[in-house]
């Protein structure tokens, strides 16, 4: 399994860092993670282009780590893409309300021709999508439900963890409990409060106790560039 980041910024993109992104390759499957604006251009400059993405998984719905199914729907109406696999897309509960909303607005723009279109909502627990197993935790990110997802090519294999949005709490800890890979976000500067997302040291803080083998960290909003992040993950996650 291979991952690979397009966008490590937040909602307010800059030069430098894009919205969430993220691209992964395993059990069969080209994955599109939170796919928020600019990804599927990201992803063409790496290689890959909208015909060849056969998953999307999603955090939650807000806009910055979703708006890009959008486009990958509308893309895909291209006849050069009839009769490619089926598209399959996952994510929270209020999915298919969404769905339902951009059809109403864009009509048969977002809705599948030529290929298989399947679209679901997940809770807690386990999951598939495709030839990828996947594991749910609920996360706190405010009012709407929000997801972090661990996945495995096969059962039993190599962990990818992703966080999505999250506060700290048990449950993105759990979500990255001895995770080969641990993609967490940092979006706050130091000193912010950690209910809805994490400063450098709540990262470190939850990193240490999910007892991850590697971690990430995805997501910095324009306010943490410039701040020692790495210096203060360390010192969060060294044991007292």
């Amino acid at each position: 399994m291979r991952l690979r980041v397009l966008g490590s910024g937040n909602g307010v993109p800059s030069a430098t860092r894009g919205c969430p992104g993220f691209l992964v390759r395993g059990a069969g499957e080209v994955l599109l993670l939170d796919p928020g604006p600019g990804t599927l251009v990201a992803a063409a400059r790496a290689g890959v282009t909208a015909g060849e993405v056969t998953g999307v998984l999603l955090s939650h719905l807000h806009i910055d780590h979703h708006l890009d199914l959008a486009a990958l729907l509308f893309a895909l109406r291209s006849p050069r893409f009839h009769g490619r696999p089926p598209l399959r897309v996952l994510g929270p509960r209020g999915l298919l309300r969404t769905y339902a909303l951009w059809r109403e607005a864009y009509g048969h723009w977002v809705e599948p021709e030529g290929y298989e279109l399947d679209i679901a909502e997940a809770d807690a627990g386990p999951a598939r999508l495709g030839g990828l197993h996947l594991t749910a935790h609920e996360v706190p990110h405010g009012r709407r439900p929000a997801l972090a997802w661990r996945i495995r090519e096969r059962e039993g294999g190599p962990v990818l963890a992703f966080s999505g949005d999250t506060g700290e709490g048990p449950g993105i800890v759990e979500a990255g409990r001895d995770a080969d890979l641990f993609v967490l976000e940092c979006t706050l500067p130091p000193g912010e409060p950690t209910v809805k997302h994490l400063t450098a040291e709540a990262a470190g803080r939850v990193a240490a106790a999910s007892g991850c083998r590697r971690l990430l960290l995805v997501h910095f909003s324009p306010a943490v560039e410039g701040t020692p992040v790495e210096p203060a993950v360390r010192a969060a996650s060294r044991p007292p």
